[in-house]
């Protein structure tokens, strides 16, 4: 069973602690993701969000913005414990709640991005629907979502992974998710014309 890895803050809070543990969810500290990749047998897949807080607050509906360029531990890890990367991406999770954009350099930005580096996550700015009606609420849009998965990408075991090693397979990582995206954007993608933008 795949393990959702989030963050440390999510298991300070009693009964959302159970509730996350429950459905099998690790915290994202490099000792949980080691000790399930390496001490609990093989066959083990534990899921990043690898764009995390960053990439949440530019989930704007029509738009395809990755976090990926400068997060690189998740490609080390992978080095140091032998364990294959696997491309995965969501077409329609940006249109289950609306967002607008927000500039760079405006005020909201700015508070997001403080609280960001405070508590290590942020809530963005989203409106979704009613129970009665659609124009405005916190429940999800109803629309489809499609998930792909890629070929895994096999690894094999660096215990001190230089860093030309690390950006060669976050080179590959990141090329496995452009062929992905391209290749699945006129099947899934409410607009065809939906670019990638890796930032």
């Amino acid at each position: 069973m795949p393990r959702l890895v989030t963050l440390e803050i999510t298991f300070w809070f009693p009964i959302h602690r159970e509730f996350a543990l429950f459905r099998g969810h690790i915290s994202a500290e490099k000792e949980s993701l080691e000790y399930l990749l390496s001490k609990c047998g093989t066959g083990n897949a534990i899921v990043i969000v690898v764009g995390g807080a960053a990439e949440a607050i530019d989930a704007v509906p029509d738009t395809m913005k990755l976090t990926i360029k400068s997060r690189k531990g998740f490609v080390r890890l992978a080095l140091e414990q032998g364990a294959s990367l696997v491309p995965i991406i969501s077409f329609g999770e940006n249109e289950v709640f609306k967002m607008s954009p927000i500039g760079d350099k405006s005020k909201m930005r700015k508070l997001q991005n403080q609280v960001k580096k405070f508590f290590r996550f942020t809530l963005p700015m989203f409106r979704g629907r009613g129970i009665f009606q659609y124009s405005m609420g916190l429940l999800p849009h109803r629309t489809p979502m499609h998930t792909v998965v890629g070929k895994p990408i096999d690894v094999e075991r660096i215990v001190n992974p230089t860093k030309e090693e690390v950006d060669d397979l976050h080179d590959k990582y990141m090329k496995g998710l452009i062929e992905l995206f391209n290749n699945n954007k006129k099947k899934y993608a409410r607009d065809e014309r939906l670019e990638l933008e890796l930032q």
